[in-house]
């Protein structure tokens, strides 16, 4: 008696399919990383940002607000127009007014310019509040609606750091009868000291 043909179904091992395909050239665009020899604990990618300012463009020396952004300046600058703060809009509409009066040959937007680039990222609200700092002491009329307390410690510190204050002169001049006037004078260096910064 013959036995039952095997019907058990046979299938194609795949490593005798690869042994038959031609090897592939390797691809010189293709990168190959090890994943598992990389510390991914140690990736870190820095973001910085830049503060800029809002120039008014009737007068481009005039700056009348500060800021801080880790966008590109033109679609900061579209955030400002599309959704001003409250003494911005006013501001907008002023120019927009006069621009249709015809006082304003120059248009109604603003200028937008950066005051420091490249600023980490962690960096940013100290070095907006230096500016603003910087920007008030030199008589600027910002339209921030809210300023740090820290603008003026910083402003106090670098008035004091800039005219080479002693803790021993801030003692008299504290109980100086004119210290006002004292402090309209080394206002008066830091204003200075702003020029010279500009022209940099």
């Amino acid at each position: 008696m013959e036995a039952d043909p095997d019907t058990t179904p046979r299938f194609v091992d795949p490593a005798d399919i690869a042994a038959l395909l031609p090897t592939p050239e390797p691809d010189p665009r293709v990168v190959s990383v090890d994943l598992d020899a990389v510390d991914f604990t140690e990736v870190n990618i820095a973001r910085t940002g830049t503060v800029y300012g809002l120039y008014d463009p009737r007068e481009p020396d005039r700056i009348r607000y500060v800021g801080q952004t880790v966008q590109a300046l033109e679609t900061r600058l579209s955030g400002h127009l599309s959704a001003p703060a409250p003494r911005v809009r006013a501001w907008l509409k002023q120019m927009h007014r006069e621009a249709c009066a015809g006082k304003c040959t120059t248009g109604c937007t603003p200028l937008i310019k950066p005051l420091r680039e490249d600023v980490p990222e962690g960096e940013l609200n100290r070095t907006e509040n230096e500016e603003i700092a910087w920007n008030k002491l030199a008589g600027a009329d910002l339209l921030n609606s809210v300023i740090s307390p820290e603008v003026d410690r910083i402003a106090t510190s670098r008035i004091l750091q800039d005219a080479q204050i002693t803790p021993d002169d801030l003692s008299h001049l504290r109980a100086h009868p004119s210290r006002y006037v004292l402090l309209l004078r080394l206002r008066g260096l830091m204003n200075r000291h702003l020029r010279r910064r500009r022209r940099r």
